[in-house]
């Protein structure tokens, strides 16, 4: 291989891996979101099961996953 398609190689591996990167990223900045809204935690208190997030909002949830 000459060094241009050692090089051009090289580009197209670091770009795969940043695009790998910036998919993660960007899981992650959702999953962060959803943390900070309440979603997906619960609080039990002797038995009992609660959401963090308030009947309103569990209702406006299951609307928009509609």
């Amino acid at each position: 291989m000459s060094s241009f398609e050692n090089l051009a190689q090289e580009i197209f591996q670091q770009k795969q891996r940043m695009d790998a990167l910036l998919a993660e990223n960007d899981e992650l900045r959702r999953r962060i979101a959803e943390l900070r809204d309440g979603r997906g935690l619960f609080i039990i208190i002797e038995g009992q099961r609660y959401s963090m997030l308030s009947s309103r909002e569990q209702r406006e949830n299951n609307r928009s996953m509609r």
